[in-house]
Formats: C-alpha cells, sequence, structure tokens
C-alpha cells in the first residue's frame, strides 16, 4: 500500500488537471443472496487509487489543496462483530486526507457546493 505523501501528491496532480471540486465515490457492500451474505468487499480503484481507502461505503470529496474523506461511522455495536475501528485521527493520517467525516454529511457538502456554483466533477 502506498503512503499518505503519494496519496496527496496523486490527488494535487488530478486538481490541477480539473481545476473544479471532484467527487470519488467508492463502492458499498453487496449481497450475494440474501442481505446477511455478502460479497467479498474490494473499494473501487478510482477511490482507492487516489486516497488509498479501503472502507465500504466511503467517498471523497476534492476542493483544490483540501481533501474530506466520508465515511460511514461505524455503530456501537460493530466492535463487537467486527473488531473496534480504527480512530479517526489515524485514518486522516495514514490516507493524507485533511478530514474524515460521518458519510452522512457528504450530501450537504455537495449540496454547499453546489449552491456556490461548483458543481463537483
Amino acid at each position: 500500500m502506498s503512503d499518505a505523501f503519494t496519496f496527496r501528491r496523486r490527488r494535487q496532480q488530478l486538481c490541477q488537471r480539473v481545476q473544479r471540486p471532484i467527487l470519488l465515490m467508492g463502492n458499498g457492500e453487496r449481497a450475494r443472496n440474501l442481505p446477511m451474505t455478502l460479497l467479498p468487499f474490494r473499494q473501487d480503484s478510482t477511490l482507492l487509487y487516489f486516497t488509498g481507502c479501503r472502507q465500504p461505503g466511503a467517498a471523497a470529496l476534492l476542493d483544490g489543496e483540501h481533501c474530506r474523506l466520508f465515511v460511514p461511522i461505524p455503530g456501537p455495536d460493530d466492535a463487537l462483530w467486527h473488531g473496534p475501528p480504527p480512530p479517526i485521527a489515524e485514518l486522516r493520517d495514514a490516507l493524507g486526507v485533511d478530514e474524515v467525516l460521518d458519510a452522512t454529511g457528504l450530501a450537504a457538502a455537495v449540496a454547499e457546493l453546489c449552491r456556490a456554483g461548483r458543481t463537483p466533477a
């Protein structure tokens, strides 16, 4: 896996070429036959290349030099079934993003950019 510097540099190069906000959407988990039987998860390759984030349901909003990563915040009982989640600060530092936020705030962040006339690519 690449380091935070590599991900940051890749995002900077992308933003220099596009010159507007960019929304990168990751994959979510998919059921095989029944909702409780999931297919093996594989993150979207574009989100993985630019952020290194392997969490299902993640998205990144790039705006110039600023990168906000939106991830689903696990419920209080998730640690029982999946182990303790990585601390937000650890995730932020490992991936070289500026902020790690709850995925439920993604729609509001995109709407705010759209109201300002800066629709993400």
